[in-house]
């Protein structure tokens, strides 16, 4: 497909072949080093990137990506930021075991469709489907910032590199692109997907440019069959932790669309608010001020204690928290 020359571009990258992968092994929060061949496959995606004017690199912060993300900058100085909503999905229990075990407690007809639709609570000892997708919109939401800040500077044609895991990867094509993703052929280790985007635009107005580019000739060590039917009624939706300019960006192309949203933003000014209360009259809106369990039972306790005091006691509220906090 064609480039355009005047928009950013990110070019996401799946590890290196690991020595898990090879024993065909789950490999989520469990983590293996690269094996001869994953560094041979990276030192290929290396080559083939060479000429990319790559300003920035993205990745997750376990082993095997870091020990990818160092062969793929090999002779290039580009500052690193490590983002947790790159890592790889926690299979809890199942990680680290053999694939067949996995699969059968955690069919991927059904794996998948939970996942994405936030539904999935986890593998035990492994992690919700609602933490996994907060922290993969907060990686992209910090890619799309730091792309934006290049744009208002006058580079609207920077591009970035994300280093991360398959499954990551597709989850975020899937919310970004849309579920046909899962109709595409797999993503090999050291798999190159690059988009084009808009950082100036509400969710950048992702466009595929390349799918699943295999210069290191990796090849796939699982079985892979064309996905795209277990998503029948299931419905992504977007949930926005970011400031409240975007997040009203956001709300309104849900509106457009007919799309729900899930809005954890806070600093909303009575404009914003009103906007969200209007908003919610024409798609399914949930807004919430804290999405914390402990921060909610605080508010519950307290609506008792203060009905059972009364006016008998005086009542001092203490704010605090760290000096980087925004809003």
């Amino acid at each position: 497909m064609t480039y355009d020359a005047h928009m950013a571009k990110l070019h996401f990258v799946r590890h290196g072949r690991t020595v898990l992968n090879e024993q065909h092994r789950t490999q989520g929060s469990a983590d293996s080093p690269l094996t001869p061949s994953g560094r041979e496959g990276a030192a290929l995606a290396r080559d083939f990137l060479a000429d990319y004017p790559l300003t920035r690199v993205y990745l997750s912060p376990l082993g095997r990506v870091i020990e990818t993300t160092d062969i793929l900058t090999e002779g290039r100085e580009l500052p690193r930021t490590i983002l947790t909503g790159l890592r790889e999905y926690d299979y809890g229990i199942y990680d680290g075991g053999p694939d067949p075990e996995m699969l059968a407690a955690l069919p991927t007809e059904k794996l998948l469709p939970g996942v994405l639709s936030g539904r999935f609570e986890g593998a035990p000892e492994g992690i919700s489907a609602t933490d996994y997708l907060r922290d993969i919109d907060g990686a992209l939401a910090r890619i799309l910032a730091d792309l934006r800040d290049d744009a208002e500077a006058g580079k609207t044609d920077a591009e970035a590199l994300a280093v991360s895991h398959g499954m990551t990867i597709m989850t975020i094509m899937a919310r970004w692109i849309g579920l046909e993703v899962y109709s595409k052929a797999p993503m090999a280790n050291c798999a190159i997907t690059t988009v084009e985007i808009d950082p100036t635009a509400p969710g950048g107005a992702p466009r595929l440019i390349d799918w699943a580019l295999d210069p290191g000739n990796q090849g796939v060590t699982f079985p892979a069959t064309d996905m795209s039917g277990v998503f029948d009624g299931v419905d992504i939706i977007p949930i926005d932790f970011t400031r409240p300019e975007p997040t009203l960006k956001h709300l309104q192309k849900c509106v457009e669309k007919g799309v729900n949203i899930i809005i954890g933003t806070t600093g909303f000014d009575d404009a914003g608010k009103a906007a969200i209360q209007a908003a919610g009259e024409k798609t399914g809106v949930v807004f919430a001020a804290n999405f914390s369990v402990g921060v909610n039972l605080t508010f519950h306790i307290l609506d008792t204690v203060a009905r059972v005091l009364n006016e008998g006691y005086d009542i001092e509220i203490i704010e605090g928290h760290h000096r980087h906090k925004v809003d």
